[in-house]
């Protein structure tokens, strides 16, 4: 069986799934990767079949999106032809990871497509919202890129189409120790503001990973780093607490090795919200924003505040047997 495989390089939470997803899928059957997107700063160790500019939205640099940026850089024009003129008739099955050029070419020419992604798990009603929902909002994430046979990724399996998190074969072998380092990856906020926030808690070391980073440049108790892959594993491996955004794939590693999470969800990011309240649920700290008192909040929790560590189980057999299930129905 021929397969496609699509997802989209807005976020590097996309690519590192499939670090791990498509190698294995190449066991079982012949694929092709179809990558669209702009701003991840993962690098695929494998050969990218097709490669197109796809939809990307652009951060400010206090921790939200900037709609002015976003809108600049649309090519709608673009997009539409890119739909138009995707092939894929020599596929059996196309499995989209929140691409929105092969979701809607197959829609468009009724080619069997699966939905697989953690997006995806927001086309179940029983997934995580805050009390009051965004319609607009979920308009789009059920029509970014549309599909109606889906397998969605998130913290717990909500609903029978849901699995637990894929766990990159590099983190799920670390072994890791919780010294008082903090690893920090907020790639919405400019490191000079979050330098004003941490620069006064002198009992602990920050690793500030930002894609506004060139170089290693270290200040007093803070260092920051250029966002990779390999850097990011080292500083893991030590920091006994971690700051991040709350996207899904690093809260899920953070979870599984049983450091400590704050997460601060960032603004305008509907998605992030979602995950925000299924996090708290869980008992991880949440924070909306980065304010005046943040200091002397970030201090109660390193101080007061207790992991939490859920060990998800490696996915690899059940996702070979839903897509298998998928591809008879």
């Amino acid at each position: 069986m021929k397969i496609l495989y699509a997802t989209q390089a807005t976020g590097n939470g996309h690519l590192v799934r499939a670090l791990e997803i498509v190698p294995f899928l190449r066991q079982h059957f012949d694929v092709e990767v179809f990558v669209s997107g702009c701003q991840a700063q993962v690098e695929l160790p494998f050969s990218v079949d097709y490669q197109k500019y796809g939809l990307s939205f652009s951060t400010s640099k206090r921790g939200g999106i900037s709609y002015l940026k976003t809108a600049r850089s649309l090519r709608p024009i673009k997009l539409i032809r890119d739909i138009k003129a995707c092939k894929l008739s020599d596929y059996d099955l196309v499995i989209n990871d929140f691409e929105p050029i092969t979701a809607w070419a197959c829609r468009i020419k009724k080619v069997p497509i699966l939905a697989m992604s953690h997006q995806a798990s927001f086309f179940s009603e029983k997934t995580p919202r805050p009390e009051k929902l965004n319609r607009k909002q979920e308009f789009i994430l059920r029509n970014y890129a549309p599909a109606k046979h889906y397998i969605g990724f998130h913290f717990e399996s909500y609903d029978e189409n849901i699995l637990p998190p894929v766990i990159p074969r590099d983190i799920r072998q670390l072994e890791v120790e919780l010294k008082n380092e903090i690893c920090v990856y907020l790639p919405s906020y400019h490191p000079k503001f979050l330098a004003n926030h941490f620069e006064g808690i002198k009992h602990y070391r920050f690793r500030i990973f930002s894609p506004f980073v060139r170089g290693m440049e270290s200040h007093q108790n803070l260092e920051f780093h250029p966002v990779s892959r390999e850097g990011w594993l080292s500083a893991f491996r030590n920091a006994g607490s971690v700051i991040m955004g709350a996207g899904f794939e690093g809260p899920a590693e953070v979870l599984h090795h049983g450091k400590r999470l704050m997460v601060i969800p960032m603004q305008g990011q509907y998605e992030q919200v979602c995950n925000a309240e299924a996090l708290k649920r869980l008992g991880v700290n949440v924070q909306s924003r980065i304010q005046n008192d943040f200091e002397d909040r970030l201090r109660y929790w390193l101080e007061e505040s207790k992991s939490i560590q859920i060990v998800y189980p490696d996915q690899q057999s059940f996702i070979i047997d839903r897509i298998g299930s998928n591809v008879r129905a």
